[in-house]
């Protein structure tokens, strides 16, 4: 069934209540808005952000960050970035007067959008290894991770000469990031979008690895949060096969915290980790694959640039208005190092990384498993 705008109204409202996955009293609310030479305001994003903190009572006061509008050569438009902060009970009256009537307002007057469709929700994890592209907009994704709900634009209609011509959205973006901690060009599938981030806050995790490969899962509650029974998964997914997998639960006395632990059988890490609040139905945490420091290696040599007996390379340096300068530089020798710790073992490499093909040559030559399935339907006698 299609997601609409009754369910994601509702689904906001259930992740916005006390102790479910935070305790939010505001929104912090970024928005980048176009203008155009005859007023027309257009939203190219709005980021609303749930935190802890009240709102001011009394009427919304944007405050203008950029102390210029921003100019793009060759357009219409002439941006702005403002931020406020608003109750959460504004974000709510403003989704439903938008489900009426269409219009988007969350000043003096309505901000032109394009054709909004409401998405499933998604959770985002922090970043580990690899920057995942939503932590370039988001706020702080730093701990659990966040639940995000959008209302897309599937349009794209006020945005399509940035996303024709990447210079011009890579000169806003590189002004948008003058002024507020936001990459919009790494996420520029999202321009036009009115999103919403809540931040996970009502738990805090940590994992560690251990010598024979466990990882063991360490939780907290927010003073205010009701502790709860939570399940904790874990999964490490390679070459299109589950290497490991275990579950267990963790959060209330007499399953202590800090005992609880998943069998991954992998000294080095490679798992995400997963917790879910039955009671609630909600993730509460999902992790990137996380590795661990196994080995490193130390190398230690004292040398100086008047040692006579260090080999030196000499250039010549230019100056401006005298000759140029020669100058001498040590090379660095570089000692073999000394290993702390040791390697796991990985009896299936280097060969699978070396892998030939990645399927065999008679498949390559057969028609797809759906076409072969498509063509035996046809010809079976009905």
């Amino acid at each position: 069934m299609k997601w609409n705008i009754e369910q994601f109204q509702q689904e906001l409202k259930r992740l916005l209540k006390p102790d479910v996955i935070g305790f939010y009293e505001s929104f912090e609310v970024t928005e980048i808005i176009g203008f155009q030479k005859d007023g027309t305001a257009t939203n190219f994003l709005s980021l609303f952000v749930a935190e802890p903190g009240q709102a001011l009572a009394g009427a919304v006061k944007p405050e203008f960050l950029t102390p210029e509008r921003i100019e793009l050569r060759g357009t219409d438009y002439k941006f702005g970035v403002f931020r406020f902060r608003v109750p959460v009970q504004f974000l709510i009256d403003t989704i439903e007067r938008f489900s009426k009537t269409g219009d988007w307002q969350t000043g003096p007057k309505p901000l032109k959008v394009g054709r909004l469709a409401p998405v499933v929700p998604q959770f985002v994890h922090p970043d580990f290894n690899d920057p995942h592209p939503w932590n370039a907009v988001l706020k702080n994704n730093f701990f659990e991770g966040s639940h995000v709900l959008e209302l897309f634009d599937t349009t794209k209609d006020a945005a399509r000469f940035l996303l024709s011509d990447s210079r011009l959205l890579t000169d806003l973006a590189r002004q948008v990031r003058s002024v507020v901690l936001m990459d919009i060009d790494g996420l520029s599938d999202r321009l036009g979008n009115i999103v919403i981030q809540l931040p996970v806050t009502v738990i805090t995790t940590e994992v560690r690895g251990s010598e024979v490969g466990d990882q063991g899962i360490r939780l907290a509650w927010h003073e205010k949060a009701t502790p709860r029974p939570l399940r904790v998964s874990g999964e490490i997914y390679n070459d299109s096969t589950v290497e490991a997998f275990d579950s267990t639960q963790v959060g209330v006395p007499p399953i202590a915290p800090e005992a609880s632990s998943l069998k991954m059988r992998s000294p080095g890490g490679g798992a995400r980790t997963y917790i879910w609040d039955d009671s609630n139905q909600v993730l509460l945490s999902a992790s990137p694959v996380q590795t661990f420091l196994l080995m490193a290696a130390i190398s230690m040599h004292a040398t100086s640039i008047d040692d006579p007996g260090e080999p030196k390379r000499e250039f010549t340096i230019p100056m401006k208005g005298t000759a140029p300068q020669p100058e001498k530089v040590a090379l660095k020798r570089v000692e073999k190092p000394y290993f702390v710790g040791s390697r796991p073992e990985q009896p299936r490499e280097p060969w699978r990384a070396e892998r030939i093909f990645k399927v065999s040559a008679r498949q390559l030559l057969e028609p797809p498993r759906i076409l072969r399935r498509l063509l035996r339907l046809r010809m079976e006698p009905s």
